[in-house]
């Protein structure tokens, strides 16, 4: 699996074209036939959540720390690429779900 490049941008706000906003750019680390993406948008500009980037064999993911949870979703790769089912493996749990989602509150 190649890294994935993450670089931030600034660019016009959506229906205010005076304010300039933050955005992520990801790009595969080399080039290749196919790559997979999970992007993550932000639609609460002055609650902006910590994203990381989770990579596994099989997955790609991202994890999201907001003050009330932690969510972390999860894009079955082999899933994608193979008609047939797969299992995916993320800690102890195994799902045949092409996506995965967990959300744990923080208390």
């Amino acid at each position: 699996m190649s890294t994935i490049k993450l670089r931030e941008a600034t660019g016009l706000a959506d229906h205010d074209p005076d304010k300039q906003v933050p955005y992520l750019i990801f790009s595969p680390g080399a080039p290749m036939k196919s790559c997979q993406f999970i992007t993550a948008i932000c639609l609460n500009p002055e609650a902006v959540p910590k994203f990381e980037v989770l990579e596994g064999q099989n997955y790609l993911g991202v994890r999201m720390h907001t003050p009330d949870a932690v969510e972390e979703l999860y894009l079955d790769l082999r899933a994608v690429r193979s008609p047939d089912t797969m299992d995916l493996h993320v800690g102890d749990w195994v799902t045949d779900a092409y996506l995965l989602h967990f959300k744990r509150a923080i208390f």
